[in-house]
């Protein structure tokens, strides 16, 4: 079965305005992804050629090559060489899992207290040395931290961060794996990039206790490895979070609002 082609379905009463503050490319980019959110281009459907919406609207094929460009870049549409540009179809591996419940968390109030536990330095093992890009047995910050909110745990971190000498041990460690600069945006000198993998698990005797739940509960791992501007691993750990404190919710699709 070939792709749906659909014939031109610019609003009659729909016109560009050339006065408004808001570009025409972007007023036509608009215009367009209101037409695929009402389903008058459907997913696979062929929108107008370019000519096609430059006469519609009286405006240069360059202004609609930009407005085609911007919802290309936003997944919207994709170009086809020699037949032209269709509305692209869901794609399931292209969505992700918003971590904004975690970010409440751990807001930066009066009500929130992160609670160090434990931090040392100990030698790397094989696994964390060769996670970390080091030798074995090179040094590494060891630490535990408890986040409470409102006076209840809610998330416990365990992790590891390279050693610096030319660092103050517990300064260099809170910096680079700032629970609320990781969450929340606030700045870090010392992060360029990172991956987060999450993973159902359940909590043992230590963890429960900590975090005030019953041994066996069913949590979420946060595995974190992160790297700074030398492409250098700097960071690796975990954060545990209460099942019930944390969901997992994807938005699919092309949302408006």
């Amino acid at each position: 079965m070939g792709t749906t082609s659909l014939p031109n379905k610019a609003a009659p009463d729909f016109s560009l305005s050339k006065n408004s503050h808001e570009p025409v490319y972007a007023q036509l980019a608009t215009h367009l992804r209101q037409q695929i959110a009402e389903g008058l281009y459907p997913p696979g459907s062929q929108i107008p050629p370019e000519m096609t919406l430059s006469r519609t609207h009286g405006i240069s094929a360059m202004t609609v090559r930009q407005a085609i460009g911007l919802l290309t870049d936003e997944g919207l549409l994709k170009r086809v060489q020699g037949r032209g540009t269709f509305v692209k179809s869901i794609e399931w591996q292209g969505s992700g899992f918003s971590l904004k419940p975690l970010a409440e968390l751990v807001g930066q109030d009066g009500n929130t207290l992160v609670k160090v536990l434990k931090i040392n330095t100990i030698r790397a093992g094989e696994d964390l040395a060769a996670r970390l890009q080091v030798p074995p047995q090179s040094r590494l910050i060891s630490i535990v931290r408890l986040l409470i909110r409102d006076g209840q745990p809610m998330l416990l971190q365990k992790g590891h961060l390279i050693y610096d000498p030319c660092l103050p041990l517990l300064e260099a460690e809170l910096d680079v794996i700032s629970l609320s600069g990781l969450f929340t945006g606030a700045p870090n000198r010392l992060i360029k990039k990172g991956e987060l993998e999450t993973l159902p698990v359940v909590l043992g005797e230590e963890e429960a206790a900590l975090l005030e739940k019953a041994p066996g509960s069913a949590a979420f791992a946060l595995e974190y490895l992160f790297w700074n501007f030398q492409d250098q691993p700097i960071g690796n750990g975990f954060f545990l979070v209460p099942q019930e404190r944390m969901s997992l919710k994807a938005r699919i699709g092309l949302w408006l609002e």
